[in-house]
């Protein structure tokens, strides 16, 4: 028995040495010996010199470690199968399979600093490690399209602020750092350069592009010189961007032609100067299936945009869906048009809510707002916003230019629905005094006469104008115009104080309750509006008395028409009927 229970220990024994001896084993590979011959078992592979596969595929053994002390493997195949690599691996092959490293250097799969190799052989693919490096350092890539795109999930990408930057005269098509059906990624601190070759594709070379992913995080981006955007989103589910710097790209710093769950926080976007929209970000479904749903803007910065400082246009889609963006927080200055909204008749439903930004220095309207209402339509909520020094550019029209806010349906395509769709509330209006004449309008509403639809559902209240501004009895100098024919269901809240004593014909904004102070005779044509209120509440202060009350024809309870004789004290206009 005691023999019996020797010989088992002593095969125990010689079984834990023999599987030590595996692991232990040490094989400086032999580059003129027979590569697979050498990789017969699992062993610490030490790798000194270049490696040719010459085109074959070499197996790396299960759980083995590759050492690489000044060589590396080329031309050809390796499949890696847990292995750990070590020391500064040149792995210049197709690679496959998976790894025990935590991080993998992007330094380990290419020549120098051409990312091509990365792209082509599909190194980011492997399996097992969590984090893909790059190093501080300037790489140099070939414009790629999106869906040969680094594809990879459960992953971080660390840029430690390295430089990717577009290859001359490459593929002139797509995108530089395309990631592309990935999911649950992030990627920070990367700095991407495009090339501003011409490309016979319109729409395409963008800087960083993002293609049906779920859940990706971009912080800490810079994106610059991109022939088209410096960031395209499309189709995508869970985006997170924070702290992007999208500056002198081509066509918009920022893209997003459809996707979900969007959000963009404390980033710049600037200089857009190319080609149309030339926008600081665009949101704009660009095929009839797409949608645009769950986007946050939020404490970002637009400036020095040749066209808008941020542009939304939803255009016709084939199915209705519920639009949701939110811009809020955020600041636009010395931009053309800080920002505009449109949309077509058939654009979804919701709601598009534009709260506390503050909108300075336009060239010509701070913001504009082309919508179509309807039940197919999103509702337009411009809320709380501050408003300074519009038209800075000096232009005279008041739809597009020489208003702080511009509603109006002159568009480039058919106007197909009536238009408005818009509430504005509690917004701040300032403009310095010496470029007061630039403004003529706070809020222009303008109806293209020519059309047969209308202005309707726009709801304006609370907007205060800064002290110091003097209304004038110019033509277009209004608070808030509303035309006088082709609309319906416009409300204004906005009771009026007037205490200057000359004409206020062609002044201020209608209004359903106007105080009048002063000593003299004031006109109030202009500012009557029977056709808009049903009933008017006017107060003379003091000595004050009124004339020239509406345009239409107002009658007294007796039915004697009104002959604009002067009146005083309380005056009630109720269907037409001064009381």
């Amino acid at each position: 028995m005691r023999n019996r229970k020797f010989k088992l220990f002593a095969i125990i024994v010689l079984i834990i040495f023999s599987t030590i001896g595996v692991y232990a084993k040490t094989i400086v590979v032999n580059p003129n010996e027979s590569m697979q011959k050498q990789f017969s078992r699992r062993a610490t592979f030490v790798i000194h010199d270049a490696i040719d596969l010459r085109g074959t595929t070499l197996v790396i053994p299960q759980k083995s470690t590759l050492s690489f002390e000044g060589g590396s493997i080329e031309n050809g195949s390796v499949v890696l199968n847990k292995t750990t690599l070590k020391g500064t691996p040149h792995l210049l092959t197709s690679v496959s399979g998976s790894v025990k490293n935590k991080q993998l250097l992007v330094d380990w799969f290419i020549r120098e600093n051409d990312l091509d190799n990365l792209f082509s052989y599909h190194a980011y693919a492997l399996v097992g490690y969590k984090e893909l490096v790059f190093s501080l350092r300037d790489y140099i890539v070939t414009v790629h399209k999106s869906s040969d795109g680094i594809q990879i999930s459960n992953k971080t990408i660390l840029g430690n602020n390295c430089t990717i930057r577009a290859k001359k005269g490459g593929n002139l098509t797509y995108s530089t750092l395309p990631i592309y059906n990935s999911e649950n990624v992030a990627i920070r601190d990367i700095n991407v350069i495009g090339s501003d070759e011409a490309s016979d594709i319109e729409g395409s070379r963008h800087n960083v592009c993002i293609t049906k992913c779920k859940n990706v995080r971009l912080e800490n981006i810079t994106t610059t010189n991109a022939f088209t955007d410096g960031l395209y989103l499309r189709d995508n589910d869970g985006i997170i961007v924070s702290n992007l710097l999208a500056k002198n790209n081509g066509r918009q710093g920022c893209s997003i032609t459809s996707g979900k769950n969007i959000t963009i926080n404390n980033s710049v976007f600037s200089g857009s100067y190319r080609v149309p929209p030339m926008s600081g970000l665009d949101i704009e479904p660009s095929l009839p299936n797409d949608v645009i749903s769950g986007v946050s803007i939020i404490g970002c910065e637009f400036y020095d945009n040749r066209a808008n400082g941020m542009v939304i246009f939803l255009k016709e889609c084939n199915h209705i869906y519920d639009v949701a963006i939110n811009v809020r927080d955020c600041e636009f200055h010395n931009n053309n048009t800080n920002m505009s909204v449109r949309s077509n008749p058939h654009s979804g439903t919701g709601r598009i809510v534009i709260e506390g930004n503050d909108f300075s220095k336009s060239k010509g309207a701070a913001f504009q707002s082309i919508c179509y209402s309807n039940d197919q339509t999103p509702k337009v909520f411009f809320v709380n916003n501050r408003i300074s020094n519009a038209n800075m550019g000096q232009g005279k029209d008041v739809r597009a230019q020489a208003a702080f806010i511009s509603i109006h349906n002159v568009s480039s395509s058919p106007v197909k629905s009536d238009f408005g769709n818009i509430t504005i509330e509690g917004v701040r209006l300032h403009q310095d005094e010496s470029i007061q004449q630039n403004i003529y309008r706070a809020v222009s509403l303008y109806v293209d006469e020519t059309q047969p639809y209308q202005l309707t559902d726009v709801e304006i209240r609370d907007i205060k104008y800064d002290e110091g501004h003097e209304f004038t009895d110019s033509y277009n100098d209004y608070l808030v115009y509303v035309p006088r024919t082709k609309y319906h269901s416009v409300k204004i809240a906005i009771p009026h104080t007037i205490s200057v004593s000359r004409s206020l014909s062609k002044a201020i904004t209608p209004s359903d309750h106007i105080v009048v102070t002063g000593n003299e005779l004031v006109s109030l044509k202009e500012q009557v509006r029977t056709d808009l209120f049903e009933k008017i509440v006017i107060e003379c202060k003091g000595s004050t008395k009124i004339n020239n009350i509406s345009r239409e024809v107002l009658h007294y309870a007796d039915g004697s028409q009104y002959q604009n004789e002067p009146l005083e004290g309380i005056i009630i206009i109720e269907k037409g009927v001064i009381k």
